[in-house]
């Protein structure tokens, strides 16, 4: 009945709830597995080692911020006076500039329209959450 929304504004950090369940009621282990060939999904050849990934169900109402896909860094710069995160900077401006009345995904569009050809990394927006229509305060 919560939804729970992560900001993560650090490298290497799409995908970053994958694997994650969270509970009230059932104490859970502070790490996750590593990937077996067991029941898994699928496959993918990097670098000369095969990864596989254990079936899983994503969890229900999170939604992911991230900063960058999960093979990018994110960067730092020099905003207004101030280093920031590019992925806050930006995530702060669309917000304020558009008086947050936009959807998740229409704010993570803005963001990347204002990124592209200034940083390397793409922001991404995961979610298993409804997306709001309208403006909510995050």
């Amino acid at each position: 009945k919560v939804t729970l929304e992560v900001f993560l504004d650090a490298c290497h950090s799409g995908t970053g709830l994958r694997g994650a369940e969270f509970s009230l009621h059932a104490p859970r282990a502070r790490y996750v597995a590593p990937p077996t060939r067991q029941g898994a999904v699928k496959q993918k050849e990097v670098r000369g080692f095969t990864l596989a990934r254990a079936a899983e169900q994503p969890a229900k109402n999170q939604i992911l911020w991230s900063g960058c896909k999960a093979n990018q860094t994110s960067a730092d710069a020099y905003f207004d006076n101030r280093y920031n995160g590019a992925f806050t900077y930006h995530y702060v401006k669309v917000m304020n500039d558009t008086q947050n009345k936009l959807s998740r995904s229409a704010v993570v569009t803005k963001m990347r329209a204002l990124m592209k050809g200034k940083f390397a990394q793409v922001p991404q927006l995961e979610t298993n959450a409804s997306n709001r229509k309208t403006a909510v305060a995050l």
